[in-house]
């Protein structure tokens, strides 16, 4: 049994998102850049479903769009002066509203007895149920009448000096203490929609009670990152205190011989209430000189309150020790005590699964930024063993299902990218509102080479882009190294160094790898790469870009590129092209002809009229900054300076640019670069950063 997807609709930025889960023991990743809407996923399930669930929803829940449609209607409302009854209806169904819909899954081998209220449907071969969680303003009628009627006061002589606001948000905050109503419905399939109170009919589903969704799931949630002060020094005893619990968990099993720890705890309560009572018996003689009367009042005493359920509360400390001694918990670093507690929290909610009569049919353990303070190998680790750790717990033949929510690119290279659930936030139709892409579905759909590649890719080197607001993607050591420069440059005119850029080295090779995937997510991306000129009569060897016939030999623009080529120029493609572009054709390209969906490429182009287009960044970079070079040409340290020692003008230094950034060593002359006061940035990766401004 387990849970298969949920839908959530009206709750902040999930406006309605829908969202699989991985099956039993197996992680649900998700994954998104900040304020995405990743612990709002996490935050409803509490609100509908935690142990601690109650009515505590506010007005600032409700989605931007839900919000909107309120306020257009209570707009007209205002402004009408009469007939304000015709706008009833429109009011009702503007109402908010949020809600969490799951949809369970049950094999023919598991009982369903745990979902049984939930089974709308005597079908045999449909194994699923369907449940739906709502929260709504309740008594609606009354609170459009009572809209009505503060209206009618604010446009009456009783609104002394424009008092009443009539804003329909603050008019609804006035009364949130009895605002919403949250109920409980078993449906009859995932089509039934539950969703708004004025839309549905009544068919297709029946309201069940609180206990029946406890049967069908349990959720608990650990806040790995919360429950520890950043400092030397844990005040709040957060390890302490997890041990506590943790003990009184394991001690309530009928299985657990206590008779020993009972006998030594009434044997410490005597000795305590014979001293409190020789300590404390003057002050309780005094009591009478004030008026305490024994002989009318109880009798007073203070007497031991050790008991066995309660004698671990602020009784018991952890302790580090080594052949010197015995040290506090706050003497182990903030990584080490976070991994302690998580390990802890997560062992007593499985011990409370395991425990638990009746066992709920499906137990969702959500776990929050498990990579705090972790360096990346424990990070690793911990993923890596998560699920065995479950097993490992006797609880393989229960429905566990973990939801992790990182930033951790480590996590998310060791998890593999079945489980990833990529949350990102666009704009739609003025409002913001988060999507959730199922990174399962991406990878299904890729080759077998494009898939293969991405999996070793990201194992290898793990990379933040599904954590960033924009990706630029190089080929080598070169750019990484200069683009945080090239971007301070662009700052002036723009917002892009204030983003969290991603910069992903991939080469020229293979970037057209990461397309189906970075359009899939919809991240904006801007690939910089070489045109590599090739000549097709010398085997397409290194040549310059204005030689006549030339071709490109990179692998990522013809992939790209070459069906449009073939599409609006064929004649251009000779024979001796064979699969590959002529540079002619690439840079009479058009700007718009770059953009792939949310890609853009990036390549070569002259940097003025005067001189063609470098072969590589390189060469760019020289016949972008002719001046300068010459002029610092003493200062340099890479080999380019004996290459340009005899070049004293920008023509020659142009024209021999070609052959010169071929002979030189590219990491070195980035170096050289870093010391320049002043440079340009190449025209092509000015243009591509540009356009990335724009996104």
């Amino acid at each position: 049994m387990r849970i298969e997807s949920a839908r959530i609709r009206g709750y902040r930025l999930l406006d309605d998102i829908s969202i699989s889960f991985q099956g039993n023991n197996k992680e649900t990743i998700v994954v998104g850049p900040n304020n995405s809407g990743k612990t709002s996923f996490v935050e409803i399930f509490y609100k509908f479903l935690s142990i601690d669930r109650g009515n505590n929803f506010t007005l600032d829940d409700i989605s931007s769009n839900q919000r909107k449609k309120l306020k257009i209607v209570a707009e007209k409302i205002e402004q009408d002066t009469n007939g304000k009854e015709q706008y009833k209806e429109e009011f009702l169904k503007s109402l908010p509203e949020i809600s969490l819909q799951i949809k369970f899954s049950y094999d023919d081998g598991d009982s369903s007895l745990p979902l049984a209220d939930l089974i709308r449907t005597l079908d045999k071969d449909n194994n699923y149920a369907h449940l739906a969680c709502r929260v709504f303003i309740d008594r609606q009628d009354k609170i459009f009448n009572e809209y009505i009627d503060y209206i009618s006061s604010r446009n009456s002589g009783d609104n002394i000096n424009g008092s009443l606001d009539c804003d329909i948000f603050k008019f609804l905050q006035r009364r949130s203490n009895s605002l919403f109503k949250l109920e409980y419905a078993a449906l009859d399939s995932e089509e039934i929609d539950y969703y708004k109170k004025g839309n549905y009919s009544g068919l297709g589903y029946e309201k069940v009670e609180y206990s029946a969704v406890k049967k069908a799931v349990s959720c608990s949630f650990i806040y790995a990152q919360n429950k520890f002060d950043d400092t030397a020094k844990d005040i709040g005893h957060g390890l302490s205190k997890s041990f506590q619990k943790y003990y009184k968990t394991v001690v309530s099993n009928d299985d657990f011989d206590t008779n020993s720890v009972e006998q030594g705890i009434n044997s410490i309560s005597k000795i305590h209430d014979e001293q409190y009572k020789n300590i404390f018996s003057s002050i309780i003689g005094d009591l009478g000189k004030f008026g305490y009367n024994s002989n009318i009042l109880p009798t007073l005493k203070v007497v031991s309150s050790i008991r066995f359920d309660n004698f671990m509360d602020g009784n018991a400390k952890v302790m580090y020790s080594d052949e010197f001694g015995e040290f506090s918990e706050n003497h182990n670093g903030l990584g080490y005590s976070k991994l302690i507690y998580t390990v802890l929290q997560l062992s007593f909610f499985l011990e409370n699964i395991k425990n638990s009569e009746p066992v709920a049919g499906t137990n969702l353990i959500f776990i929050e930024e498990p990579e705090a303070h972790l360096h990346p190998q424990m990070q690793e680790i911990f993923i890596k063993y998560v699920s065995q750790f479950i097993e490992d717990k006797g609880l393989r033949d229960v429905s566990v299902q973990i939801v992790i929510t990182t930033h951790s690119s480590h996590i998310i290279a060791e998890s593999g990218f079945s489980g990833i659930r990529y949350f990102r936030v666009n704009a739609h139709e003025g409002t913001l509102k988060s999507e959730v892409k199922d990174m399962n579905v991406c990878f299904s759909n890729l080759d077998i080479s494009s898939r293969k590649f991405l999996e070793k890719y990201m194992q290898l080197r793990p990379c933040d882009m599904f954590f960033a607001d924009k990706v630029i993607m190089i080929e080598g050591a070169t750019e990484r190294l200069l683009m945080p420069l090239m971007l301070k440059k662009m700052s002036d005119n723009s917002r892009i160094d204030r983003e969290y850029i991603s910069i992903i080295e991939a080469g020229g090779a293979h970037a057209f790898k990461f397309k189906e995937m970075l359009e899939f997510i919809g991240v904006p991306t801007l690939i910089i790469t070489d045109i590599d000129s090739g000549n097709p009569e010398t085997n397409r060897s290194k040549c310059r870009t204005d030689l006549d016939g030339a071709i490109t030999t990179n692998s990522t623009l013809n992939r790209l590129f070459t069906g449009m080529f073939i599409n609006e120029n064929p004649p251009a493609k000779s024979e001796k092209c064979k699969d590959n572009l002529t540079v002619k054709y690439l840079q009479e390209l058009a700007a718009e002809k770059k953009v792939f969906k949310n890609i853009r490429v990036a390549y070569q182009i002259p940097e003025n009229e005067k001189y063609p287009a470098g072969r590589s960044f390189e060469e760019a970079f020289i016949k972008a900054n002719l001046p300068i070079i010459i002029t610092e040409k003493n200062n340099f340290e890479s080999n380019i300076k004996s290459k340009i020692k005899n070049i004293n003008n920008q023509e020659k230094l142009a024209e021999d640019s070609y052959e010169i950034s071929n002979s030189i060593d590219k990491t070195d002359f980035a170096f050289d670069i870093l010391m320049l006061e002043d440079w340009n940035i190449p025209n092509y990766i000015k243009e591509g950063l540009e356009w990335l401004n724009q996104q």
